[in-house]
């Protein structure tokens, strides 16, 4: 009973400096203003038009303050998205590739003089900068201190870990949950691009379901709009997307997985199915 009531007393403790006034306190800043919290339905008036790709991503809650240091002025804005792989899907969209990532959280990246992110957890980070300009130093300063507040786990989601490592592009990892390559049909995926042997390049990807109901009912319906055929004693699904070349699926170990971006269909099947 006692660790029961200790758990409760944790989880209670926690909800409160997400969900309440409690900030992050950073070391040498001050805050220049109060906590601000926004949720889904009316996080338009801070983002207005890009709120939509955050709601995309199951936003849950947004707490914001500015915060100064002499003449430097910046927001930190903490992002509640409800999962990891939700956090690391907004956090992946705004993240550049070409940035360099720093062990903060779980990955955090610092552009000056304009903003740093930072995911962690279910949590998507960012500072802005309104006045000055924000140095590399400083950035990570902040996002260190914020990391140190957030409770949740430092490891990438889960899901990132079922793409295959061999040739795999860094900086390209991304998750998406609609409109992969302008398709209706395919939602809710991770995926990385690769380099292939004949030194050209394409992407690989997993549908990210629930459980084997989920999996069965995706691949009926694709199966119903795709083309299909039988290679090497399995069926690929497959068509062609105008202008970004072919896409094809197959099951393996209960999931779907994916090719797309190749021109050949000998290709597609060639690195489906990893030769």
């Amino acid at each position: 009973m006692k660790k029961l009531f200790f758990i409760t007393i944790i989880f209670l403790t926690c909800s409160a400096l997400l969900y309440g006034e409690e900030f992050p306190q950073i070391k040498g800043w001050r805050a220049s203003g109060d906590t601000i919290i926004y949720k889904p339905g009316n996080l338009w008036e801070y983002i207005d038009g890009a709120a939509n790709q955050y709601l995309a991503y199951n936003f849950k809650l947004l707490k914001l303050r500015e915060i100064q240091k002499e003449d430097i002025i910046v927001t930190v804005e903490i992002y509640d998205m409800g999962s990891p792989v939700d956090a690391f899907g907004i956090y992946s969209s705004e993240r550049s590739d070409d940035a360099d990532p720093l062990k903060i959280g779980t990955e955090a990246v610092v552009i000056p003089p304009y903003h740093a992110l930072m995911l962690k957890d279910r949590f998507y980070v960012k500072v802005v900068i309104q006045q000055g300009e924000l140095d590399l130093k400083k950035g990570e300063d902040i996002l260190q201190d914020v990391a140190g507040f957030l409770p949740g786990m430092t490891d990438f989601p889960s899901e990132l870990k079922l793409l295959p490592e061999k040739d795999r592009i860094p900086g390209t990892t991304k998750y998406i949950t609609e409109g992969y390559m302008g398709l209706s049909e395919i939602k809710d995926i991770v995926y990385a691009d690769y380099k292939n042997s004949n030194g050209g390049e394409f992407r690989s990807f997993i549908i990210v379901l629930p459980d084997k109901a989920a999996v069965d009912e995706t691949w009926k319906n694709l199966a119903g709009k795709w083309q299909s055929e039988t290679q090497k004693g399995r069926e690929v699904l497959y068509r062609e997307v105008p202008y970004e070349g072919l896409i094809g699926v197959v099951l393996e170990n209960g999931m779907i997985t994916g090719i797309s971006g190749v021109e050949e269909k000998a290709e597609l099947f060639k690195i489906l199915f990893g030769e």
